[in-house]
């Protein structure tokens, strides 16, 4: 009897190791599991709240188009009868006009008085030596180039560096349609309503070859077409057209979508906030930055420096004069200009942007009577092949209601494996106590058996 006994104290031992060797292994199951649940919650978390976002890409057909704006420049800065006018001595006529006029036709076919037909002399070329801002307007061009069209055309003054000195700037003035950089007017739109192919503008441009200033130069016109918010230097990113022919330049059009803060697209809403402030501000980021750059130079210089397109020419700084005063800072010039800074950073990306790009094709010379009246002009005809847009648009990578999927898939994943472990820990300990309840029962069965009563 007391060796079935100590067999089974040994065996109810034995169990007893087991049972805690298995729960101390569950135990670190579970807390492996609760940490590698809670690391990787925590870079989930740490990922999702920097507010990440996705690209997305479609093709969109469109029925509205803003139209874009077209710039032009005249290859001339100055018109050579203004100019000759201006300056007399600076001015000769040629020594064989007859051959000037084979050569040069188009400055002899609208001049009808041979005799006092003048050109620049060559040695005063280099005119940024002496003509100053007081008498550049009066010297440039003035009539717009567009002759077929001459609603709604504004001038600007655009300046660009010198052919003969990199440090040194010439003003010259550019024409153009449908831009909006300024002022109350909202953009022109085009229906493009059941249309494929659409035509969006025909123009005819008058070249000014007989108001050319340097008669060795190339005569045309510089265009480009861009956003109607944006001012453009079609010196640096137009294309030159020639006189006497036709081209067709075709818009192809891509429009990014950004996310306000906290998206790291942090991006404004410059249409929406030119509405609330009475439709006065700028209307992209580019104008805000010139904003920002012509407060602090009026201030600075009392002219306006840096920006690319000027509305008023008297009020530029004097050419190569624009950087000479605010260099040395004073303790109230550096607040200003920190203030500046400020200014152009919180000029942030436009939350719609949308881009015109053109290409351009030269077509075949203009038909005329009169060939050499055909040449002076050039057709420009602008169109957009197909009505869509490619649209770049920022998305959130997660929605709110995403986090807790992730989260409980992290959960289902980690604490899955430790409920399984304590699932099986349950079992153990369920037949335990099933086979405890058993040899109880046992030993009850064999007291109040016979042979127990008798002895």
């Amino acid at each position: 009897m007391s060796e079935e006994s100590d067999k089974t104290d040994n065996s109810r031992v034995l169990m007893s190791k087991k049972i805690i060797a298995w729960k101390l292994f569950q135990f670190v199951v579970f807390i492996v599991c609760v940490t590698g649940f809670t690391l990787q919650a925590k870079n989930f978390f740490t990922h999702f709240f920097t507010y990440p976002t996705i690209i997305s890409t479609e093709v969109r057909n469109i029925e509205e188009l803003e139209r874009p704006a077209y710039t032009f420049c005249y290859t001339s800065q100055f018109k050579r009868t203004k100019y000759c006018k201006a300056y007399p001595d600076h001015c000769m006529t040629p020594e064989n006009m007859t051959e000037f006029c084979k050569e040069k036709w188009y400055y002899c076919r609208r001049d009808t008085d041979k005799e006092n037909f003048k050109i620049p002399k060559p040695e005063y070329l280099n005119y940024e030596n002496y003509v100053r801002r007081n008498n550049t307007k009066e010297l440039c061009q003035d009539v717009p180039p567009i002759v077929n069209e001459t609603n709604g055309i504004q001038v600007h003054y655009i300046q660009t560096r010198s052919k003969f000195g990199k440090s040194r700037f010439l003003v010259y003035p550019c024409f153009s349609k449908h831009l909006r950089l300024e002022g109350h007017s909202p953009a022109s739109v085009a229906n493009l309503k059941k249309r494929t192919s659409v035509s969006m503008e025909y123009l005819t441009i008058d070249a000014g070859q007989d108001e050319m200033f340097d008669s060795s130069a190339r005569p045309g016109i510089l265009f480009a077409l861009h956003s109607p918010y944006e001012p453009v230097n079609p010196y640096l990113k137009g294309a030159l057209m020639k006189p006497g022919r036709s081209y067709q330049v075709h818009i192809q059009l891509k429009e990014e979508n950004r996310l306000k803060y906290p998206y790291k697209t942090d991006c404004m809403n410059y249409l929406e906030i030119w509405e609330a402030n009475n439709r006065t501000g700028p209307r992209s980021k580019e104008m805000c930055i010139q904003h920002c750059q012509i407060e602090y130079s009026m201030w600075c210089r009392k002219c306006e420096w840096g920006i690319f397109m000027y509305k008023d020419v008297e009020k530029m700084c004097e050419m190569d004069k624009g950087t000479e005063k605010c260099h040395i800072m004073n303790g109230t010039q550096k607040e200003r200009y920190a203030e500046r800074q400020r200014c152009i950073d919180s000029c942030k990306t436009e939350c719609v942007k949308r881009t015109y790009s053109f290409s351009v094709e030269e077509r075949t010379n203009i038909p005329t009577v009169d060939d050499k009246e055909g040449k002076d002009y050039i057709d420009v005809d602008v169109f957009l092949d197909e009505p869509e847009i490619f649209v770049y648009s920022h998305k959130p990578q997660y929605m709110d209601v995403e986090a807790f999927s992730y989260i409980g898939g992290f959960m289902g994943c980690w604490l899955g494996i430790s409920i399984w472990a304590f699932a099986h820990n349950i079992g153990n300990v369920l037949s335990s106590v099933v086979a405890y309840v058993k040899k109880g029962c046992r030993r009850k069965t064999e007291e109040s058996s016979p042979s127990a009563l008798s002895i």
